[in-house]
This record gives structure tokens, sequence and C-alpha cells, in this order.
């Protein structure tokens, strides 16, 4: 079988739907009927196919041998083209110049192939005369592997644009392509594209364009033309979810309702795919217009073709955590259900099982079981549609610094968005909190230090969160800033406290090129007591961890209270918390290969026993590097971080950290 790779064979393969007919001058006429999204992507597949289509047999046959590693690659003649452009059409490529990047491998039979590849390239970029007149492949030395490519080409002329005909109603956005440029397939697929887009925009779901070029070979001339159909301007009657098994329709009719009445559009349809796949339930949510038209402007019906996922699912893992003054051991489980009671209502249910030692496991002063088993329900719905409900006990077996404790905890909460980028939350929680194997440094001085430590007590308070996104994602921010602020108030609900806590914050992002992202937070904590109120331990600020000020163990930055004092002994801190918190961090994220990123960061703070105070001169700084690799469960995150200053009340302090921990640091 004879494979043809001349114009009247490349354009049928690379579409099918071409007429081709070859007039004087080798003209070559041919219609683009399905708009093509002709990007430099759609160039790799249009290259691909005539790869396939016209090198098939060659293909097969040829040593698929790759002896070589190509060091570097050198084009002469080339001004079309990028050259890290034009080597991405071709088996030809460098290799990293990283020890731990892709080597690019080429062999004999390769330089054949990509000689096709660069005439096809270029003549569907309006070279219709291009040839390259070498192709080398310099190397390898004796016992060395690496070689050089060479490469020249004689674009030859370009073809001119000399006529652009526009008809139907064609957009603004198109901008097709003027009288004058030089012509390329690319450019007009992208006129189209953008007039569809511009036409769907606004409302026209069945929009059809057409782009055309007739081009004469031997004069390098073409002419084109681009004609639009918008059809009719839609609006959504109402939306129609199918597929639905175990999922309340009612339910999630109720989540899509707000289209119903709304101009169409694709960004109306993926707002609806966004609230069905909001609900968790589904592994898949398409919104599809009709396949028939309607024949005026009017009403249709919004379908979303839904595909129920597994309602629940169990995650077990081992794992442990080090910190300078604190390891630990661990498993955890997590059980997830989406759907519980058939009505929406969604349990995470997380358990732990572990053993902490304190400073170290090679060296403890202390050490203890963890436990702690807390499920969360969350409904959504009740007394109003967009409200979120959650109620969350808890229990705690847990251990920290001069101190082990049970604690039974419930906390009752609601939620609520407004306009997309404002959350509000109110919350009250209880708790109940017993130690035990407490330290003299706490028990002893409870009066003359004035932390009005009690065990057991009674907590109560409540919580009111505000917070604002301008993000481009709430989740996993990369561009923009949010900030909020978080008031718990103790003392009218209930309780054995009284206190205000206040927590203002703001973060920034900003990814300024695809190798930076770049990480900002500033936060300020204040607890005001009124007359005769007091703060729990476990409610007090503390810095210092794998999150805050990261030159510091956990909650080591705060004050203390000394213990192992006798004459000859060094003194032991055990932190008891403050009531005035600055914190600051800066970070710097470098991808480097595949799921693995490099990361820099300063941080700064502080925490006075007083309130409302700040002494500058006593702030904490650090500074340090770390490692980040993504994961199925979670970004992994090792960092280590030297202090960088030494206040007088923190001498005795370790000078650096190292930290193990999941997720970033915010």
């Amino acid at each position: 079988m004879v494979h043809r790779c001349d114009a009247r064979s490349v354009a049928h393969r690379l579409f099918g739907f071409w007429e081709v007919r070859l007039l004087d001058g080798e003209r070559l006429r041919g219609r683009l009927d399905n708009a093509g999204r002709w990007s430099s992507v759609g160039v790799w597949l249009l290259v691909s196919v005539l790869l396939v289509g016209c090198g098939g047999t060659a293909v097969e046959r040829m040593d698929t041998a790759r002896p070589f590693v190509v060091h570097d690659v050198r084009l002469s003649g080339v001004t079309r083209f990028e050259k890290e452009e034009i080597l991405s059409y071709l088996h030809a490529g460098e290799s990293s110049r990283w020890p731990w990047g892709d080597d690019v491998r080429y062999g004999p039979a390769y330089p054949r192939l990509d000689r096709q590849l660069i005439v096809q390239l270029y003549d569907a970029f309006g070279h219709h005369e291009a040839k390259v007149t070498r192709f080398a492949i310099i190397g390898p030395e004796p016992g060395d592997d690496e070689v050089d490519l060479e490469i020249t080409i004689e674009e030859g002329p370009s073809t001119t644009i000399t006529a652009v005909d526009v008809g139907g109603k064609l957009p603004p956005e198109a901008r097709p392509p003027k009288v004058g440029d030089r012509f390329d397939l690319p450019a007009l697929s992208e006129a189209e594209r953008r007039a569809r887009e511009a036409l769907r925009a606004s409302g026209h779901g069945y929009a059809e364009v057409t782009a055309r070029a007739e081009v004469d070979r031997a004069a390098h001339t073409a002419k084109l033309s681009l004609r639009a159909e918008p059809g009719p301007r839609l609006t959504v009657s109402k939306v129609e979810v199918v597929g639905l098994k175990d999922v309340p329709p009612d339910l999630v009719d109720r989540e899509v309702a707000f289209a119903a009445g709304k101009a169409w559009s694709p960004a109306l349809e993926d707002e609806v795919e966004g609230v069905v796949y909001a609900l968790d339930v589904f592994a898949s949510a398409r919104a599809v217009l009709p396949e028939q038209a309607p024949g005026a402007d009017g009403p249709v019906t919004l379908r979303v073709e839904a595909r129920e996922r597994a309602f629940d699912e169990l995650k077990v893992g081992v794992g442990f955590g080090f910190q300078p003054a604190r390891w630990e051991e661990r498993v955890s489980a997590r059980y997830l259900h989406r759907n519980l009671f058939g009505n929406l209502t969604r349990l995470d249910l997380r358990a732990k099982v572990g053993w902490a030692q304190i400073p170290t496991a090679i060296d403890p002063n202390s050490t203890g079981p963890l436990f702690s088993i807390s499920p969360t329900f969350e409904k959504k719905g009740l007394l109003e549609q967009e409200l979120r409900w959650t109620l969350a006990p808890a229990y705690d077996l847990g251990i920290e610094q001069g101190y082990r404790f049970h604690r039974v905890r419930n906390r009752l909460g609601v939620s609520r968005f407004f306009f997309k980028r404002t959350r509000a939350q109110a919350s009250y929680t209880l708790e109940f909190f017993d130690f035990f194997d407490i330290g003299d440094a706490i028990d002893t001085n409870r009066t003359a230090l004035g932390r009005d430590f009690r065990d057991p007590y009674l907590l109560g308070y409540l919580t009111f969160d505000y917070r604002l996104y301008f993000t481009d994602d709430i989740l996993q921010p990369t561009q923009g800033i949010a900030m909020g602020v978080a008031w718990d108030i103790a003392g009218p609900v209930g309780g054995d406290f009284a206190f205000h806590r206040v927590r203002p914050e703001i973060t920034a992002y900003a990814h300024p090129f695809s190798w930076l992202q770049l990480a900002a937070r500033a936060e300020l904590g204040y607890i005001l007591t009124p007359e005769g109120g007091s703060v729990p331990l476990a409610m007090k600020w503390y810095l210092g961890g794998a999150d805050t000020v990261r030159g510091w163990g956990a909650n080591r930055l705060s004050p203390q209270v000394s213990t192992d004092c006798n004459p000859g002994a060094q003194c032991k801190g055990v932190p008891v918390g403050g009531s005035t918190m600055v914190l600051a961090n800066f970070e710097a994220r470098v991808p480097i290969v595949g799921p693995v990123e490099l990361a820099g960061f300063v941080d700064g703070g502080d925490v006075q026993d007083a309130e409302q105070t700040f002494v500058p001169s006593e702030w904490s700084y650090s500074a340090g590097g770390g490692l980040r690799i993504a994961s199925p469960i979670g970004r992994f995150r090792l960092d280590a971080a030297w202090r960088l200053n030494e206040p007088e009340k923190f001498k005795d302090e370790a000078r650096w950290a190292l930290h193990l921990a999941l997720g970033e640091a915010f």
C-alpha cells in the first residue's frame, strides 16, 4: 500500500472533512467544518496525525533503538519558530541539565521522520516550500553516548493573506487575521474558536462558526472566509438531574434551582456542574443542552447527567511525628459516609491511637498514650437552604509539657457563604477538661503567677468567625488575598472562665512565574479578661512548631514557668501560654520534579503574658528550608529552621528545629 504525503493526502489525513482539489498553480482549497482549537497543543496533534497518517508504515519498519543521549540541538535558518517551540513537535529534544531530569534518547532512524515533521509543520504554517538541507548527528565521543544535533532549514517564502471575507453575525471578539498578515492554519482556527466562544457566552448555545481557506501555493497567497450562524438565544427554564439512585432528588433539585430563569451560558453550565459536584456524592456530572435546537429564542431544559459515587470509605494509616520538644507514633483511621440516613447527612469519623514522648523518644522526660475519637456530623439546608450545620462531639486523652489530660468536648455550629467569597460561622463549644500527672511547675505556682490553674474545669464559649476570600481558589489558593477574624466569648454561656479572645488574620498568595509560588501570613492575637475573669491554659496563645515559628519546638515560644531549678541544675521551662500574640510568615515554593517541591521561609513572632502588650525587641525570628512531596492523602512537609536571634528570656532554648508535618503551614 502506498502512503502519500503530498498536499492532497496531508489534508485528507489531517481533516477527514476537508474537500481538496488541485487548481492551476497547485491551489489548495479546504473547508474547516469542525472548529479546531489550534493552539500549540492543536498543532502538536496536527503533527502527530501527520506522523501516523503519512509515516505509519515507516514507523513500523524502522529501528526503534535509541542509543544516544541528546546534549544540544543547534538550529540554523529558523526565524518562524522559537527553538523550544519547533523541538516540541519533533522526536528530537535536549536532555535536562539537572541530574534528576529526563534524558532525551535518539537514534539514527529518527532524522528521516523529523525531516518530514519539520516540512509538514512549516506547510501548516504557510511555508509551502520549506525544506531541511542538513540534519546531522554529531558524536558520540569514544566511551560516551552524548550527541549533538545540527539542523539547517530553508524556510522559503511565507503565504500572505490577500482577502478576508467575513459573513453572518461574527462577534468582534473573533479578531480574524487581516489582509497582509502571514497565513497559518492555527491563526484561522483560533479566530473561529474565539467567535464560537463569544457567541456561546452571550447565550447562543447552538452557535455555528465555519472557517475556509483558499491557498494558491504557487503565488504564496491565501483568501480566508469566516461565517457565523448564532442560532437562538437561550434561557434555562429548569434543570433536570438524571442518574440518581440513592441520592434524594428533591435535595439535588434544591441545589440547582438557582439556574431557572437565567440566560444560558457556558459559565452557568459550569456553575450548575460545580454545585452538583459540591454535594460530594457524584463521581461525574455533565450539563448538556437538548440535541435539537429550538426554532426561536426562548427557554430550554438544561440536563445534568450525573453518576453517583460510593458513599462511604475507610482509610487507615500508620505515622509518626517529631519536633524538638515532642515525638509521637500513631495509628490513624478515618471513616467517611456522605449520605448518612439517605438525606445527604455527612459523617466524618476520625480516630487516633498512639504514644508520645517529651521531649524525644531517645531521652524522654515524660511519656504517655494518645487517644482521640471525633465524629463530625454535617447537614446542609436546615431552617434555610444555604445554612450548613455541624455537630462535633469528641474525646481526647493526651499529654503536653507539664501535664496529661482527659477532655470531653462538643461543638454545635452553623456556617453560610454570602456572595461566594464571604463565609460567616457561629458555634458553641462546651468542654470538660481533667488534668493528671501534673508537673510541680504548674501545680504549685497557680496563685503566685496568676495562672488560675483549675483541675478539673468546665469551659463554654461562643465563636464567631468571618472570612473574606479574594483568591483564585478557596481550598488551595495560588493567587489573591484572604482575610478574617475569629472571636471567642466565654463567660455568659456557662463554664468556669470569662474572657474574650480575638484573632485577626490575613494571608496573601502570588504566582508570578510557573516555577515560583509565594505565600505570606500575618496574625495578631488578643485575650481580654473582665474583672474577675480568667483563661484556661488550653485557650492561651502559643507559638512554635510546624505551623507557626518553625525555629522553635511545639508551643515553646511562650511564657514559661520553671522546674528542676535546684542549685547546679539546668532549669526546664513549661509553656503556659500568653495573652498577646503576633505572628508573621513568608514562604517561597519552587517545584523541582514531579510531586517534589523545595521551599524557603522566614518566620517571626512573639507571645506576651500581659494583655495588649507588644515588645518588638523581644520578637523572635527564624529562617529555613523544606521539602514538599505531594501524595494522595496530602502534602508531606519536612522543614528545618534556625533561630536568627536569641531574646534573653529564651537563651536556653534550642537554636534549631526539625519538623515533619502533613499539609502546608498556611
